[in-house]
C-alpha cells in the first residue's frame, strides 16, 4: 500500500510522534516478552475504541496503528524502572539462547572448521560473522566445544 502524505500527518497528528520516534515504539514491542506485548494489546483495545469515536473520517487501519504506538508508549510510561530492566534482562537472555541454537545448528561446520581446517575459535567467530552474518563470541564457541566435545 502507498502511503499519501495525509494519512502520514494523520498518524503523526494523532500519536503526537515523529516518524523516528514511532519507529522507535514499535522497536520497543518487537523486543517485548510476550507477556508484555499481551498487555500492549489489551491498552491498545482500550485506546483504540475511544480513537475511533473521537476520529470517525479516518480509517480503521490508520487508527489501529495509531493505537498500537499510543498503547507502546503508555505500557513503557507505567513500567518502572525495575520491570524495564528485567524486561531488558529477558531479551538479551532470549538473544543468547538464540544464538546458542543457531551456533548448534551449525556446530558440524565448527567441527569442521577446528578439526580439519585448523581454524582458532576466533577465526571461527570471525567466519560465521562473515560468511553467515552470526556475530557470536570466540569464547562462547571455545565454552560450547568444551561442553559438548571434551566430554566425549
Amino acid at each position: 500500500m502507498i502511503e499519501n502524505n495525509s494519512t502520514r500527518d494523520i498518524v503523526i497528528k494523532l500519536t503526537k510522534k515523529t516518524d523516528q520516534e514511532q519507529k522507535k515504539s514499535l522497536r520497543i514491542f518487537v523486543k517485548m516478552p510476550i507477556e508484555s506485548k499481551i498487555e500492549v494489546l489489551a491498552i491498545q483495545q482500550r485506546v483504540s475504541t475511544t480513537l475511533a469515536e473521537q476520529n470517525r473520517d479516518v480509517a480503521l487501519p490508520v487508527l489501529s496503528l495509531v493505537s498500537i504506538i499510543i498503547a507502546i508508549d503508555e505500557y513503557s510510561n507505567n513500567v518502572d524502572d525495575i520491570d524495564k530492566n528485567a524486561i531488558a534482562l529477558k531479551v538479551a537472555t532470549l538473544v543468547q539462547t538464540s544464538k546458542r541454537d543457531m551456533l548448534l545448528d551449525n556446530w558440524n561446520l565448527v567441527k569442521e572448521l577446528k578439526n580439519n581446517k585448523k581454524l582458532s575459535f576466533r577465526q571461527i567467530s570471525q567466519y560465521f560473522k562473515k560468511y553467515l552474518k552470526l556475530t557470536v563470541g570466540f569464547s562462547s564457541i571455545h565454552k560450547l566445544w568444551i561442553e559438548l566435545e571434551e566430554e566425549k
